[in-house]
């Protein structure tokens, strides 16, 4: 049987293509700001993932507490954790030597609109053909849905897409069972039947 071509590869964002070091549940500032509102994190996290709250007033606003909110601290906190979130080695190397085999790319991700900030300013933006951001669609991994917005927007067929990311449950079986191959990204190496850094992706193509 001959093997699928793959047209487009697809990754997730957050330990995948980049990461964060450092910073603590305590010092978050969502968490400062849902506190302050008495919510709870689990309740108000698919808020954050699904709504375009642009700026923390606007996000204090949305939780009626932007009154009560010391602002000045929140966004050094923000600022603190955006400035340490940094590229995979070999990030680059790898979106450049698909674009060069002449492959689409995307990156689907969950994640509140203050968190896109990194992938601007690492310079990613310029690699991918296609982003779906959570907050921007109003979908989060592992629905469905999210992962036919990308095959329909890459007008590729989903059995010749590949997709790879850190977590099985919203990486690999969800877009697998949306007809797309998939491949867990596992950077301690504990997983079957894995790959250890992006650069494993090009046994696949």
């Amino acid at each position: 049987m001959a093997k699928i071509q793959i047209k487009a590869v697809v990754f997730d964002l957050y330990e995948t293509l980049i990461y964060k070091v450092g910073g603590s549940y305590s010092d978050d500032p969502y968490r400062t700001i849902l506190m302050t509102a008495q919510q709870q994190y689990v309740r108000g996290r698919p808020i954050f993932m699904t709504e375009d709250l642009q700026t923390l007033q606007v996000i204090a606003e949305r939780f009626g507490v932007a009154d009560k909110v010391d602002f000045v601290k929140c966004q050094q906190e923000l600022d603190q954790r955006l400035a340490n979130t940094f590229l995979y080695p070999e990030t680059i190397e790898v979106l450049e030597r698909l674009k060069n085999q002449g492959l689409k790319l995307g990156v689907i991700s969950n994640l509140s609109s203050l968190y896109r900030i990194p992938f601007y300013n690492l310079g990613l933006d310029k690699y991918f053909d296609q982003k779906i951001f959570s907050c921007e669609v109003g979908l989060v991994k592992p629905q469905p849905e999210i992962y036919q917005m990308m095959v329909d927007r890459l007008g590729v067929a989903p059995s010749q897409i590949l997709m790879t990311g850190d977590q099985l449950v919203i990486d690999v079986y969800p877009p697998q069972k949306a007809g797309m191959q998939a491949v867990h990204l596992d950077r301690k190496g504990e997983s079957i039947d894995s790959i250890a850094t992006l650069e494993g992706i090009f046994k696949y193509l």
